[in-house]
């Protein structure tokens, strides 16, 4: 895969940001809203930018979604609150395949 920035979760992350267009496509009640983008792309923003600064960010955002995701099924949440779970989710998968890529491939 080529690298757009010198860090190799770069390259992964910019492809999930321009991705996160396809939510629009999403089923409804919250798919189809601007807000569940904006909240999508928040969300990956707050879980991937700490890790440039913090070595091991990626384990509180990992633990913060398994945390988030035994509850949210629960709540019946506004577009933007689900829009971040699902970029906590994407950016916590990226986490996971580089560590597996790293240590494992």
């Amino acid at each position: 895969m080529p690298r757009l920035f010198d860090w190799d979760l770069g390259t992964p992350f910019v492809g999930l940001v321009v991705a996160s267009v396809l939510l629009h496509f999403a089923p409804e009640p919250a798919g189809g809203s601007t807000e569940l983008i904006v909240g999508a792309n928040v969300g990956m923003l707050l879980a991937f930018l700490p890790q440039l600064v913090f070595y091991v960010w990626f384990v509180p955002v990992i633990l913060f979604w398994i945390f988030q995701s035994m509850y949210a099924w629960k709540h019946n949440f506004p577009a933007f609150r689900v829009g971040t779970w699902i970029g906590l989710g994407a950016v916590s998968g990226l986490f996971i395949g580089g560590l597996f890529a790293h240590f494992i491939l």
